[in-house]
C-alpha cells in the first residue's frame, strides 16, 4: 500500500504535502453537514427558528457575515409568517448561509493560493474566514439542539447497532472470496455475497485483476464498506432486520 500511496501522490504532485484540492473537498464536506444537520434538525421540531434567532443573539460582538445571516434569518421569519418553519430554515440555509460559508472560504483561498500551492499552509479555511464566527453559532445550535435530544441519540444508536452487525455478516463472508481457499467459504457466506449488488462486485473484480492476495483482500473488505455506505438508511433497516430474523 505504501508504494500506492507513492503512486497517487507523485501522480497528483502532493508528494508529502496535502493536495489543494483537499481544502475544498473538506470545506464542501463541512458545509454540507453544517447546513443539512440544522435543517434536520428543523424539519424534524428538534430546533426553532426562534431557537436559531436567540442562538445568535447570545452571542457577542456579530461581524458583518454572522450580522447579515442573523438579520436575513429576521427578515424571512416575516416574510414567510404562517409558513412551514422548515421551509423557512431551507430558504434561509439555500440563500444566505450556504453562501457565505463558501464565498468567505474561496476568499482565504484565493488569499493564501500560493501557501496552499506550496505545502505551507496548515489552517482550515473555515476556521481563519470571517465565517469562523457563523460556523461556531451553527455548531453550537446544533450540539445544544439537534445532537444531545434523545430521538437522534436514539437514532444514532440503532444507526450504530445496525452497520456493526452488517460488518459483523459481511466481513467473515468476503473473507475467502476470490480467494485460494474459497472452499473455506460457507453457504451463508455464499448467500450473503448474492445480495451484494453486481456493480460493487463488478467493480472489485476489475481492479482485483493481477493483484496478489494481500491486496485482493484489502479490495474485498472496501468492497463491503462501499456496500454498506451505499445503502440507504431504510434499505440498511430492512437488509438488518431480515438478516437477523426481525423482518
Amino acid at each position: 500500500m505504501r508504494q500506492f500511496f507513492k503512486e497517487v501522490t507523485a501522480a497528483t504532485g502532493a508528494y508529502s504535502h496535502r493536495h489543494p484540492l483537499t481544502f475544498l473537498l473538506e470545506v464542501a464536506d463541512d458545509i454540507a453537514y453544517l447546513n443539512a444537520d440544522l435543517e434536520d434538525g428543523v424539519k424534524k421540531g428538534t430546533v426553532t427558528i426562534q431557537q436559531i434567532l436567540r442562538g445568535f443573539e447570545e452571542f457577542p460582538d456579530h461581524n458583518r457575515v454572522t450580522a447579515a445571516c442573523f438579520n436575513e434569518l429576521k427578515k424571512k421569519a416575516d416574510r414567510y409568517e404562517g409558513q412551514e418553519e422548515a421551509f423557512i430554515a431551507q430558504q434561509w440555509l439555500a440563500s444566505n448561509v450556504r453562501g457565505q460559508l463558501i464565498n468567505r472560504s474561496l476568499e482565504v483561498f484565493y488569499d493564501h493560493y500560493q501557501e496552499i500551492m506550496e505545502g505551507n499552509f496548515a489552517e482550515s479555511l473555515l476556521d481563519v474566514s470571517e465565517a469562523a464566527q457563523l460556523v461556531q453559532i451553527l455548531q453550537n445550535l446544533s450540539r445544544n439542539y439537534i445532537y444531545t435530544n434523545s430521538g437522534v441519540v436514539e437514532s444514532e444508536i440503532a444507526g450504530s447497532q445496525i452497520i456493526a452487525s452488517l460488518l459483523d455478516s459481511y466481513i467473515p463472508a468476503v473473507l475467502y472470496y476470490d480467494s485460494k481457499a474459497p472452499e473455506q467459504q460457507t453457504a451463508k457466506d455464499k448467500r450473503l455475497m448474492s445480495l451484494i449488488s453486481d456493480n460493487y462486485v463488478g467493480c472489485y473484480r476489475k481492479n482485483a485483476t493481477g493483484q496478489d492476495e494481500t491486496v485482493k483482500l484489502y479490495l474485498r473488505l472496501l468492497l463491503v464498506t462501499d456496500f454498506i455506505c451505499g445503502m440507504t438508511d431504510s434499505y440498511a433497516k430492512d437488509l438488518y432486520q431480515k438478516l437477523n430474523g426481525l423482518g
